[in-house]
């Protein structure tokens, strides 16, 4: 394209014609670059493929390419020159498209965290924006001792497609507390609210889905940890257990880690005491407990409660002790109950329980 520009301008007595000449050219990038930023060429940016900058190709989100960059996620302001005194199409401001909106307020369980999802929002794809953006609010609930981020793979899908998490707003939680955060992802036209399905895990993993609309082809899958009202005592030698509840789950909270979709969680809840005072550096760990599994083996805890009881009466609480188990868990299992000192192990005591089938493990 051709630009000419009035000579009396940049006439100069010093240069002449070449001053104008030089001019001429300069007035021409700063036009071009200025109709490139307002949105004039083909430099929409897509979701997806990723590529090389330059030409016509733009900035392409992706994993491919060179200027793919999965934080980049801001739309174009495609099509059309900027609004001048010689017409031309105004510049698209895509942060105001209308948006939707779907209000979920729903729970789901996984890696250790309770992440309550607030609020879904979509700002969609447009010939002049590009691509689609969807925002969900959420808050997480850390379920472990530690300070500690979620990190479960999570997707979105809708209309036989998948959509990859592009930017996360996702806190670190100190154990037991609140945080607030969000998901972000990049989106097309073909993407609908309707049959909008969210899910968090991998695919060989307990997955947890979220569905937006009644037209949505999962199920609500929660993987809400199960409790069970096992109580019990036992005496084993100079240590007293007290069991007091007992939940199954489809994470370890104590790993902050997503189960295979072969096992599930199984912690018990108890306070214990020993009747005689013992070294300081006596702790009850993993030696004291062996859980004996339906099929007759054996499996050590994976997470072992590591607190001191050396003083002769004094109640210890909110203990607990954890066994990664093969589903489904129904079945009778048999937990040994071991004196833990260094001296002698020679006392032990067993305590009984059944558990019942999970066949819909948090569906609803």
């Amino acid at each position: 394209m051709t630009i000419q520009l009035p000579n009396d301008r940049f006439t100069s007595p010093r240069s002449g014609g070449l001053y104008r000449g030089a001019a001429a050219v300069l007035g021409a990038l700063v036009v071009s670059s200025l109709a490139l930023a307002c949105g004039g060429g083909s430099s929409a940016w897509q979701p997806g493929a990723g590529g090389e900058a330059g030409g016509d190709t733009g900035n392409d989100v992706g994993t491919g390419g060179k200027s793919g960059h999965a934080s980049n996620i801001g739309p174009t302001e495609a099509g059309g020159d900027s609004s001048n005194a010689e017409g031309g199409s105004p510049i698209v401001n895509c942060d105001d498209r209308p948006t939707q909106t779907v209000k979920l307020d729903q729970p789901i369980w996984q890696s250790g965290f309770k992440v309550t999802l607030r609020t879904a929002t979509l700002k969609p794809q447009t010939p002049s924006c590009t691509p689609g953006i969807v925002t969900i609010d959420a808050q997480f609930e850390n379920r472990g001792t530690d300070t500690e981020t979620f990190d479960a793979e999570t997707l979105l899908s809708s209309a036989g497609k998948d959509y990859e998490l592009r930017a996360r707003d996702l806190p670190d939680v100190p154990g037991g507390r609140l945080g607030k955060g969000g998901f972000t992802f990049a989106v097309d036209d073909t993407f609908s609210f309707d049959d909008a399905v969210l899910s968090f895990g991998g695919a060989q993993r307990h997955q947890a889905k979220v569905p937006f609309g009644k037209s949505a082809p999962d199920p609500l899958v929660t993987l809400e940890p199960q409790t069970l009202p096992i109580k019990g005592k036992v005496v084993a030698g100079y240590l007293v257990v007290n069991f007091e509840d007992a939940y199954v789950r489809a994470d370890s909270a104590g790993s902050y880690s997503s189960l295979s979709s072969d096992e599930l969680h199984l912690s018990l809840d108890f306070s214990a005491m020993v009747t005689k005072d013992l070294n300081r550096s006596d702790e009850l760990v993993a030696r004291a407990f062996v859980l004996q599994l339906p099929d007759g083996t054996s499996i050590a805890p994976d997470h072992t409660p590591g607190v001191s009881l050396d003083k002769k009466g004094v109640t210890v609480s909110d203990i607990w002790v954890g066994f990664t188990i093969p589903a489904p868990a129904a079945g009778k299992y048999s937990l040994e109950v071991r004196e833990y000192d260094y001296v002698s192990q020679t006392a032990s005591a067993v305590f009984p329980f059944t558990l019942p089938s999970f066949p819909t493990f948090g569906d609803k």
